[in-house]
């Protein structure tokens, strides 16, 4: 039986208290209308290019958001914890992270922000509408063992544990040590 989504809160309510995080590594083509969708969902929107070397920064300048920029590629994990580390230094309630190719719909986010007033404290994880037959088999079985171990080890079915759009709450960040990238 599929989860009903929860409802579609009023996205003003919140759009003050969240930040979108959004790592990029070259991706000019998909930058731009993914940060401006981004922006209408969310007041406070920050990209981390990841040391891209086509017109992903090129493609930012003239939009409202923050943009920090990596001297090299440092991996998308680097990425989130520096986008992390800006967030939390102001009084918010959780950060929203989409990834910079454009696989994740801005249009989206009120829904996460619908969970995350039922469920302030969780984490929230998207799911990506894909045909699963479309991965190279090796990914499609790494992504199946990863959504069941985790599943199983929170008791609860997590369809898609790798996912980068999330929502998460400052509360659980702060918890978590970020003194390290890894």
């Amino acid at each position: 039986m599929p989860q009903s989504l929860p409802p579609i809160v009023d996205k003003e309510k919140f759009k003050e208290k969240f930040t979108a995080i959004i790592p990029a590594y070259n991706e000019g083509k998909t930058i731009r209308d993914l940060v401006n969708k981004t922006a209408n969902q969310i007041s406070r929107v920050v990209v981390v290019n990841d040391g891209s070397n086509d017109d992903t920064c090129q493609q930012l300048v003239d939009l409202p958001i923050e943009l920090l920029s990596n001297t090299s590629n440092k991996g998308k994990g680097y990425s989130l914890w520096r986008g992390f580390h800006l967030a939390l230094e102001s009084e918010l309630r959780g950060v929203i992270t989409l990834d910079g190719d454009g696989q994740h719909r801005p249009e989206d986010i009120p829904r996460f922000l619908a969970a995350y007033s039922e469920f302030p404290d969780h984490l929230i994880i998207g799911t990506r509408i894909h045909d699963l037959r479309s991965f190279p088999p090796s990914r499609r079985r790494a992504n199946q063992l990863a959504n069941f171990g985790i599943s199983l080890a929170v008791g609860s079915r997590v369809p898609d544990t790798q996912c980068g759009f999330r929502l998460s709450p400052a509360s659980l960040l702060r918890r978590l040590q970020l003194n390290s990238h890894r």
